[in-house]
């Protein structure tokens, strides 16, 4: 694998129970990483988003970072974003930042 094909990629296909967010690479902070507004299509109504893992050789917090986002998207659509097909050490560091942003002061202002 050359240093151009372990960039961060995520892209999105259709299934006929879900939209697959199809996520590859490394992702580092410190590296240009995929912006979720030209991954995820503008779809009306709900439609489940599975994150799927593609690739994948390494991350760091930006992936659970990004993921947050597409919880966001997936909020604004109201559709569950589903990520059980990600490693489990993957899943648990999303689940930690995602707790840390809930208890954050920002997050306990806007109750």
């Amino acid at each position: 694998m050359n240093e151009h094909d372990s960039k961060a990629k995520a892209r999105v296909e259709r299934a006929a129970d879900a939209l697959l967010l199809k996520v590859g690479g490394t992702w580092h902070l410190t590296e240009t990483l995929p912006e979720l507004d030209e991954v995820l299509p503008r779809v009306a109504g709900r439609c489940r988003v599975r994150v799927v893992p593609a690739d994948l050789v390494e991350w760091d917090s930006s992936l659970p970072l990004f993921l947050l986002r597409g919880r966001s998207w997936c909020q604004g659509q109201e559709a569950p974003l589903d990520i059980e097909a990600l490693p489990g050490a993957l899943q648990r560091l999303f689940q930690l930042i995602s707790e840390s942003e809930a208890s954050s002061p920002a997050a306990t202002a806007r109750r």
